[in-house]
Protein backbone atom coordinates (compact mmCIF):
# COMPACT_ATOMS: atom_id res chain seq x y z
CA UNK A 1 0.00 0.00 0.00
CA UNK A 2 2.67 2.29 1.02
CA UNK A 3 4.73 1.69 -2.35
CA UNK A 4 1.13 2.07 -4.49
CA UNK A 5 0.53 5.83 -2.67
CA UNK A 6 4.20 6.60 -3.53
CA UNK A 7 3.81 6.06 -6.98
CA UNK A 8 0.83 8.24 -7.23
CA UNK A 9 2.55 10.97 -5.33
CA UNK A 10 5.51 10.41 -7.87
CA UNK A 11 3.14 10.60 -11.01
CA UNK A 12 0.98 13.31 -9.77
CA UNK A 13 4.12 15.68 -9.56
CA UNK A 14 5.95 14.08 -12.53
CA UNK A 15 2.74 15.52 -14.71
CA UNK A 16 2.89 18.78 -12.72
CA UNK A 17 6.44 19.81 -14.03
CA UNK A 18 5.90 20.62 -16.84
CA UNK A 19 3.84 24.07 -17.33
CA UNK A 20 3.53 26.94 -19.43
CA UNK A 21 4.24 29.94 -17.45
CA UNK A 22 3.76 33.03 -19.90
CA UNK A 23 0.64 33.16 -22.50
CA UNK A 24 -0.91 35.84 -24.05
CA UNK A 25 -3.04 36.20 -27.38
CA UNK A 26 -4.73 39.32 -27.91
CA UNK A 27 -8.86 39.57 -27.33
CA UNK A 28 -9.40 41.73 -30.43
CA UNK A 29 -6.68 43.45 -33.04
CA UNK A 30 -7.63 46.14 -35.71
CA UNK A 31 -7.50 44.75 -39.50
CA UNK A 32 -4.17 45.70 -40.96
CA UNK A 33 -2.19 45.56 -37.46
CA UNK A 34 0.31 42.99 -36.11
CA UNK A 35 -0.94 40.56 -33.64
CA UNK A 36 1.90 39.09 -31.06
CA UNK A 37 1.38 35.64 -29.62
CA UNK A 38 3.51 34.39 -26.79
CA UNK A 39 3.89 31.20 -24.88
CA UNK A 40 7.01 30.57 -22.77
CA UNK A 41 6.82 27.51 -20.40
CA UNK A 42 9.44 26.01 -17.66
CA UNK A 43 11.40 22.68 -17.88
CA UNK A 44 12.78 21.33 -14.84
CA UNK A 45 16.71 19.66 -15.48
CA UNK A 46 15.39 16.16 -15.95
CA UNK A 47 12.92 17.12 -18.59
CA UNK A 48 15.72 18.60 -20.82
CA UNK A 49 16.43 14.93 -21.33
CA UNK A 50 13.01 14.37 -22.57
CA UNK A 51 11.79 15.21 -25.95
CA UNK A 52 9.76 18.20 -25.86
CA UNK A 53 7.30 19.69 -28.38
CA UNK A 54 6.24 22.86 -28.73
CA UNK A 55 3.54 23.56 -31.28
CA UNK A 56 0.91 26.72 -31.84
CA UNK A 57 -2.59 25.84 -33.44
CA UNK A 58 -5.54 27.79 -34.60
CA UNK A 59 -9.25 26.80 -35.09
CA UNK A 60 -11.07 29.29 -37.07
CA UNK A 61 -14.54 29.65 -35.89
CA UNK A 62 -16.76 26.80 -36.78
CA UNK A 63 -13.62 24.85 -38.22
CA UNK A 64 -11.11 22.28 -37.49
CA UNK A 65 -8.46 23.64 -35.39
CA UNK A 66 -4.96 23.52 -37.84
CA UNK A 67 -1.45 23.62 -36.79
CA UNK A 68 1.03 26.61 -37.75
CA UNK A 69 3.63 25.85 -35.73
CA UNK A 70 5.87 23.28 -34.23
CA UNK A 71 9.31 23.31 -32.84
CA UNK A 72 10.91 20.60 -30.70
CA UNK A 73 13.35 22.01 -27.65
CA UNK A 74 16.77 22.67 -29.43
CA UNK A 75 15.98 22.27 -32.66
CA UNK A 76 14.95 24.71 -35.45
CA UNK A 77 11.09 25.71 -35.54
CA UNK A 78 9.60 23.37 -38.23
CA UNK A 79 7.39 24.91 -41.10
CA UNK A 80 3.57 24.25 -41.53
CA UNK A 81 0.65 24.53 -44.10
CA UNK A 82 -1.02 27.65 -43.16
CA UNK A 83 -2.35 30.72 -44.54
CA UNK A 84 -1.49 33.70 -41.75
CA UNK A 85 1.72 35.51 -42.57
CA UNK A 86 3.41 35.42 -39.62
CA UNK A 87 7.08 35.74 -38.13
CA UNK A 88 8.39 33.51 -35.70
CA UNK A 89 10.49 35.11 -32.81
CA UNK A 90 12.90 33.72 -29.91
CA UNK A 91 10.37 31.44 -26.92
CA UNK A 92 8.09 30.50 -30.04
CA UNK A 93 6.81 34.01 -30.03
CA UNK A 94 4.72 34.03 -33.11
CA UNK A 95 3.66 37.64 -34.53
CA UNK A 96 0.63 37.66 -37.03
CA UNK A 97 1.92 40.18 -39.79
CA UNK A 98 -1.09 42.80 -41.45
CA UNK A 99 -3.66 40.12 -40.11
CA UNK A 100 -7.35 40.06 -41.74
CA UNK A 101 -10.85 38.81 -40.86
CA UNK A 102 -10.24 35.73 -41.75
CA UNK A 103 -7.39 35.29 -38.73
CA UNK A 104 -10.03 35.31 -36.50
CA UNK A 105 -10.78 32.50 -34.34
CA UNK A 106 -8.84 30.31 -31.12
CA UNK A 107 -5.27 30.06 -30.74
CA UNK A 108 -3.51 27.17 -28.84
CA UNK A 109 0.01 26.85 -27.91
CA UNK A 110 0.88 22.89 -26.82
CA UNK A 111 3.90 22.26 -24.64
CA UNK A 112 4.57 18.13 -24.49
CA UNK A 113 6.46 15.18 -24.42
CA UNK A 114 4.41 12.32 -22.76
CA UNK A 115 2.15 14.79 -20.76
CA UNK A 116 1.29 17.94 -22.49
CA UNK A 117 -0.47 21.55 -21.39
CA UNK A 118 -2.09 23.65 -23.24
CA UNK A 119 -3.64 27.18 -23.09
CA UNK A 120 -6.00 28.68 -25.64
CA UNK A 121 -7.50 32.27 -26.51
CA UNK A 122 -9.89 33.71 -28.66
CA UNK A 123 -8.88 36.64 -30.83
CA UNK A 124 -11.55 38.51 -33.16
CA UNK A 125 -9.56 40.65 -36.11
CA UNK A 126 -12.32 43.47 -36.80
CA UNK A 127 -12.74 46.19 -39.46
CA UNK A 128 -14.59 49.67 -39.05
CA UNK A 129 -14.67 49.75 -42.89
CA UNK A 130 -16.12 53.05 -43.96
CA UNK A 131 -18.31 53.45 -40.54
CA UNK A 132 -21.90 54.44 -39.81
CA UNK A 133 -23.32 56.94 -42.35
CA UNK A 134 -26.49 58.25 -41.25
CA UNK A 135 -29.00 60.14 -44.02
CA UNK A 136 -32.24 61.48 -44.04
CA UNK A 137 -34.87 62.42 -46.97
CA UNK A 138 -38.46 63.46 -47.25
CA UNK A 139 -40.71 60.61 -48.28
CA UNK A 140 -43.13 62.38 -50.85
CA UNK A 141 -46.76 62.00 -50.40
CA UNK A 142 -48.53 60.34 -53.19
CA UNK A 143 -52.31 61.26 -54.66
CA UNK A 144 -54.61 59.71 -52.20
CA UNK A 145 -52.55 58.92 -49.05
CA UNK A 146 -52.46 60.32 -45.98
CA UNK A 147 -51.67 63.78 -45.52
CA UNK A 148 -48.63 63.00 -42.90
CA UNK A 149 -45.01 64.58 -43.95
CA UNK A 150 -42.49 61.77 -43.18
CA UNK A 151 -38.70 60.77 -43.36
CA UNK A 152 -36.79 57.98 -44.64
CA UNK A 153 -33.61 57.37 -42.25
CA UNK A 154 -30.95 55.19 -43.69
CA UNK A 155 -27.82 54.16 -42.25
CA UNK A 156 -25.28 51.86 -44.14
CA UNK A 157 -21.73 50.39 -42.99
CA UNK A 158 -19.32 49.02 -45.54
CA UNK A 159 -16.29 46.61 -44.94
CA UNK A 160 -17.20 46.11 -41.42
CA UNK A 161 -15.91 43.11 -39.40
CA UNK A 162 -17.00 40.95 -37.20
CA UNK A 163 -20.62 40.56 -37.35
CA UNK A 164 -21.95 43.85 -37.66
CA UNK A 165 -25.15 45.28 -35.87
CA UNK A 166 -26.49 49.04 -36.35
CA UNK A 167 -29.29 51.05 -34.43
CA UNK A 168 -30.98 54.06 -34.72
CA UNK A 169 -32.09 56.45 -32.11
CA UNK A 170 -33.95 59.79 -32.09
CA UNK A 171 -32.75 62.24 -28.99
CA UNK A 172 -30.78 58.91 -27.22
CA UNK A 173 -34.52 57.01 -27.78
CA UNK A 174 -33.73 53.65 -30.23
CA UNK A 175 -36.16 53.20 -32.73
CA UNK A 176 -37.35 50.14 -34.59
CA UNK A 177 -35.58 49.69 -38.25
CA UNK A 178 -35.49 46.86 -41.02
CA UNK A 179 -31.81 45.61 -41.23
CA UNK A 180 -29.90 43.80 -44.23
CA UNK A 181 -26.38 41.88 -43.78
CA UNK A 182 -24.17 40.77 -46.44
CA UNK A 183 -21.14 39.07 -45.51
CA UNK A 184 -17.99 38.53 -48.24
CA UNK A 185 -16.76 34.85 -48.27
CA UNK A 186 -13.46 36.03 -49.55
CA UNK A 187 -12.05 38.17 -47.08
CA UNK A 188 -14.61 38.08 -44.36
CA UNK A 189 -15.79 41.18 -44.28
CA UNK A 190 -20.01 42.44 -43.91
CA UNK A 191 -21.84 45.35 -45.37
CA UNK A 192 -25.01 46.15 -43.51
CA UNK A 193 -27.86 48.64 -44.01
CA UNK A 194 -30.58 49.74 -41.83
CA UNK A 195 -33.76 51.98 -42.59
CA UNK A 196 -37.12 53.11 -41.32
CA UNK A 197 -39.66 55.38 -42.15
CA UNK A 198 -41.08 57.89 -39.55
CA UNK A 199 -42.88 60.83 -38.83
CA UNK A 200 -41.15 63.94 -40.10
CA UNK A 201 -42.55 66.08 -37.38
CA UNK A 202 -41.03 63.26 -34.72
CA UNK A 203 -37.62 64.20 -36.36
CA UNK A 204 -37.60 67.88 -36.89
CA UNK A 205 -35.26 69.90 -33.97
CA UNK A 206 -34.20 66.27 -32.83
CA UNK A 207 -30.74 64.59 -32.60
CA UNK A 208 -30.44 62.16 -34.70
CA UNK A 209 -27.77 59.17 -34.29
CA UNK A 210 -26.81 55.52 -35.69
CA UNK A 211 -24.59 53.95 -34.15
CA UNK A 212 -22.25 50.69 -35.52
CA UNK A 213 -21.07 47.87 -32.67
CA UNK A 214 -20.43 43.99 -33.06
CA UNK A 215 -22.45 41.74 -31.87
CA UNK A 216 -19.18 39.77 -30.31
CA UNK A 217 -16.69 42.64 -29.85
CA UNK A 218 -17.13 45.46 -27.17
CA UNK A 219 -15.55 48.43 -28.77
CA UNK A 220 -16.79 51.69 -28.82
CA UNK A 221 -15.74 55.27 -30.29
CA UNK A 222 -15.88 58.17 -32.28
CA UNK A 223 -15.61 56.30 -35.69
CA UNK A 224 -18.50 54.43 -34.56
CA UNK A 225 -21.38 56.97 -34.78
CA UNK A 226 -22.52 59.36 -37.26
CA UNK A 227 -24.68 62.06 -35.59
CA UNK A 228 -27.28 64.66 -37.53
CA UNK A 229 -28.98 67.52 -35.89
CA UNK A 230 -31.92 67.76 -37.79
CA UNK A 231 -33.37 71.69 -37.58
CA UNK A 232 -36.59 73.43 -37.26
CA UNK A 233 -36.90 74.32 -40.68
CA UNK A 234 -36.22 70.44 -42.07
CA UNK A 235 -32.57 71.17 -43.19
CA UNK A 236 -29.78 68.85 -42.08
CA UNK A 237 -26.69 70.59 -39.89
CA UNK A 238 -24.01 69.33 -38.05
CA UNK A 239 -24.23 68.72 -34.61
CA UNK A 240 -21.82 71.76 -33.50
CA UNK A 241 -24.31 74.99 -32.64
CA UNK A 242 -23.45 77.79 -34.69
CA UNK A 243 -21.92 80.66 -32.95
CA UNK A 244 -23.90 84.12 -31.93
CA UNK A 245 -23.98 86.35 -34.79
CA UNK A 246 -25.40 89.06 -32.64
CA UNK A 247 -23.38 92.47 -32.90
CA UNK A 248 -24.17 94.23 -29.25
CA UNK A 249 -22.35 97.07 -30.49
CA UNK A 250 -24.56 97.88 -33.17
CA UNK A 251 -25.62 101.20 -33.12
CA UNK A 252 -29.41 102.36 -32.76
CA UNK A 253 -31.82 102.00 -35.28
CA UNK A 254 -31.78 104.76 -38.03
CA UNK A 255 -34.52 106.99 -37.57
CA UNK A 256 -32.79 107.74 -33.85
CA UNK A 257 -29.37 108.21 -34.87
CA UNK A 258 -30.84 110.74 -37.78
CA UNK A 259 -32.64 112.70 -34.93
CA UNK A 260 -29.48 112.38 -32.61
CA UNK A 261 -27.64 113.61 -35.51
CA UNK A 262 -29.90 117.15 -36.08
CA UNK A 263 -30.05 117.96 -32.91
CA UNK A 264 -26.28 117.95 -32.60
CA UNK A 265 -25.79 120.01 -36.02
CA UNK A 266 -28.97 122.10 -34.46
CA UNK A 267 -26.93 122.29 -31.02
CA UNK A 268 -23.74 123.65 -32.55
CA UNK A 269 -25.44 126.70 -34.92
CA UNK A 270 -27.21 128.23 -32.16
CA UNK A 271 -23.85 128.09 -30.02
CA UNK A 272 -22.27 129.69 -32.92
CA UNK A 273 -25.05 132.47 -33.40
CA UNK A 274 -24.45 133.22 -29.85
CA UNK A 275 -20.78 133.97 -29.95
CA UNK A 276 -21.40 136.31 -33.16
CA UNK A 277 -24.34 138.35 -31.01
CA UNK A 278 -21.16 138.72 -27.91
CA UNK A 279 -18.92 139.83 -30.29
CA UNK A 280 -20.87 142.47 -32.01
CA UNK A 281 -21.87 144.13 -28.61
CA UNK A 282 -18.07 144.17 -27.57
CA UNK A 283 -17.62 146.04 -30.80
CA UNK A 284 -20.00 148.55 -30.15
CA UNK A 285 -19.52 149.50 -27.32
CA UNK A 286 -15.89 150.89 -27.92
Amino acid sequence: MFRVCCLILFLVADTRQLSITKFSVPQSVEVGHNAELRCEYDLKPEELKKVIFVKWWWRPFGEDKQQIYQRTVGQPAKSTQHTIDMQIKENDTLVLLNIHPNASGIYECEVSNIEEVRKEQELIVYAKGTGPRLDITDVAVGPGEESVERSLLECAASHVAPLPDLKITINEKEINVTKNIKKSDDDGLYDIFANTTIEKNLVVGALLACQLSYTDLNITGDDFVDFILYDKTGELTSTEMPEDSTDLSASKPVSLQNASDDASQLCTSGIFLFCVLILSNLLSTK
